[in-house]
């Protein structure tokens, strides 16, 4: 005498077993109609599955108009859709044979093995979905049998196909007791497939469906295996939201990168080259340089505004500085272009260098100078040594010749003088790359030589 616990928390008590279908039927008339299958603890089951003892019950149903369905019931709807389809593919092609065919978050696929002499192309996606029509509008049961492990594997193996007596093997190792296979109609008259389920009541239930494209694919995975052909198709209970996804799949399709890439000519992939590899074209560089010089611009001019503002206290100004690495401001070319001066060689990934704070001083002292910037130090603070307690002291450098000393204040903010410099520069109006520029022109001293430069010299001496 089991006892279902739904999900509302009430139960519903039967006087022997009970399938899903008698359960769904004694709740309601409309419920009974509207059923698809149920899940019994959690595990999703036919709706012809024979409950014996007590359980925790839910029924799966086709989604009302205008909602959403169940994720569930779409699940079960795409793998009873994927059996249709290799149905429907044996018709067209005989000599197929089906290895395994899943549901996927947005449809389903199935793996299968043609011949050589007659592989599956997308022209023949018409006389498929044509065969699988037919098969829905006869709407016929999927109907569930099993057999014992000897006798499953026995006719698996009369059958000759190794990829079924390969997942029932699988399945057996992973516990099963029996083997189970599913028959769209009538078993021994119509087309099975060895399955563990489980399905729709009926092929009829079977909404909108499309075949979407074909890939290929391994055995397991593994390229020294068969090759198999993996046909892709998706299904919903409704046309509308059928066509809703396809909708956005092109829309998804317009903004692909490797689309909008192509037309806008940003990049180029060559197989020759490698699938993966993305060759930039001088469009791209020319974007991704303007893109960072305004991203560095911005991030200098804010936090510059920020610490006269009073709104960043000294250690934020410290953290924006370690945590952005903008404050050590760097050169944003690469190392082909030479090493900027000061610096005995590259540092970073791609040999960019670090200009130190006297290195952008003297550059900015020099475009004071000679009128190209006005030197404004307005704001700052009477220069004073780095210790607290001495004296105010005279000029000694090129930060304090631009009233900015090695502890200056801007805003009520103390700033180090790498801040300092910085703190100059942006309001000089000056980007990193109009910094490092300046100070390569003005320095005499020849790069220092890379190492490849070097080792080339070697070799040719």
């Amino acid at each position: 005498m089991p006892v279902l616990t739904l999900p509302d928390g009430s139960t519903r008590s039967f006087d022997g077993p009970v399938t899903g279908a008698n359960l769904a039927a004694d709740i309601g008339a409309g419920l009974a109609k509207a059923a698809l299958a149920i899940t019994v603890d959690g595990e999703a089951r036919d709706l012809e599955y024979l409950i014996e003892t007590d359980a925790a019950v839910s029924i799966l149903t086709e989604p009302r108009k205008n909602t959403e369905p169940d994720p569930a019931a779409l699940e079960l709807l795409r793998h009873s859709t994927a059996h249709v389809m290799a149905e429907a593919i044996q018709r067209v092609v005989p000599e197929a044979q089906l290895v395994y065919g899943p549901p996927l978050a947005d449809g389903f696929y199935y793996d299968i093995a043609f011949p050589e002499e007659r592989p599956l192309r997308e022209g023949d996606f018409e006389a498929i979905e044509a065969e699988m029509a037919k098969i829905i509008a006869e709407d016929r049961p999927f109907t569930r049998y099993e057999l014992s492990q000897s006798d499953g594997l026995e006719k698996l193996r009369s059958e000759g196909s190794k990829f079924k007596i390969d997942n029932a093997q699988r399945a057996l190792d992973a516990g099963s007791s029996s083997l189970s296979w599913y028959a769209t109609g009538t078993p021994g008259e119509h087309w099975e497939d060895l399955c563990r389920g489980p399905h729709l009541p009926s092929t009829g239930r079977i909404g909108a469906f499309k075949l979407m494209s074909l890939a290929s694919s391994y055995w397991h995975g593994d390229a020294n295996s068969d090759r198999l052909t993996r046909v892709y198709g998706t299904a919903f209970f409704r046309k509308e939201q059928l066509q809703a996804h396809l909708e956005a799949r092109e829309e998804a399709k317009a903004r692909d990168h490797r689309v909008l890439g192509k037309k806008l000519g940003l990049f180029h992939l060559d197989e020759m080259v490698g699938s993966g590899l993305v060759l930039w074209t001088p469009n791209l560089v020319s974007i991704t340089e303007a893109v960072l010089t305004l991203l560095f611009m911005g991030i200098l001019v804010a936090i510059a505004y920020a610490a006269d503002s009073g709104m960043l206290s000294a250690s934020g100004v410290t953290y924006a500085s370690k945590g952005l690495k903008i404050l050590q401001i760097k050169k944003a070319t690469s190392s082909k272009d030479g090493l900027a001066p000061g610096s005995p060689e590259a540092k970073g990934k791609h040999g960019v260098p670090e200009l130190t704070p006297a290195e952008v001083a003297k550059y900015l002292k020099h475009l004071a100078d000679t009128g190209q910037i006005e030197a404004d130090s307005s704001d700052a603070a009477p220069p004073t040594d780095v210790e607290a307690a001495a004296p105010v002291k005279e000029p000694q450098n090129e930060l304090d010749l631009l009233g900015v000393g090695q502890k200056v204040e801007a805003g009520g903010t103390e700033l180090s003088a790498e801040q300092a410099a910085l703190h100059a520069a942006a309001k000089a109006g000056l980007t990193p790359e109009q910094i490092a520029k300046g100070i390569q022109d003005q320095y005499e001293e020849p790069r220092p030589r890379t190492k490849t430069e070097i080792r080339a010299e070697a070799l040719k001496g």
